[in-house]
């Protein structure tokens, strides 16, 4: 019989993680249900990165997840995007419509877009704050644009204690 055997998949250790610069953006339709897929996603990028990235996971999961229902709440447009970016120790997401064609809603709007619902905004602002994670920014865009940011601190790894299995003098 014949066994393979793949590569465990690599993960940057921490020192490496402090030079860590990736950028990921995936784009959904503006659905039901689209902003639990796109938090499912986000967490799936974290734990993939490991270490303090997926440490921060389930805080980051669940921000992603308010904020695009918001957007899915509050948007004209058709498609959104999530872009989640870490360098070094520190981890951004945008969620955002800019750039996809914004249809203002049928209705009585005489085909101009709705104005924001700022106290939704502005509990949209709290609930992220509230979520430890800093730097929220909302904006709504005169076309109806929607983008939304918020960023978190990643934990820092302990140092890792020297090796002290070999003394410079030991045979081995």
């Amino acid at each position: 019989m014949v066994e393979l055997a793949a590569p465990a998949p690599r993960t940057p250790r921490d020192d490496e993680h402090a030079a860590l610069d990736v950028s990921w953006t995936f784009s959904l339709s503006r659905v039901r249900g689209s902003d639990e897929l796109a938090a499912r996603m986000t967490r799936a990028a974290l734990d993939t990165l490991g270490g303090p990235y997926g440490a921060v996971g389930p805080l980051l999961t669940d921000a992603a997840s308010v904020a695009c229902a918001y957007l899915v709440a509050h948007s004209v447009a058709r498609r959104y995007r999530v872009t989640l970016g870490v360098d070094g120790g520190h981890c951004a997401v945008a969620v955002t419509d800019y750039g996809y064609d914004h249809t203002p809603p049928p209705g009585g709007t005489g085909g101009r877009v709705p104005e924001p619902d700022r106290a939704a905004a502005r509990d949209l602002c709290r609930r992220l704050a509230e979520s430890a994670v800093d730097g929220v920014q909302v904006h709504h865009a005169v076309d109806g644009a929607v983008l939304i940011r918020f960023r978190a601190q990643c934990p820092t790894a302990p140092p890792a204690a020297p090796d002290s299995s070999r003394s410079p003098g030991a045979r081995g």
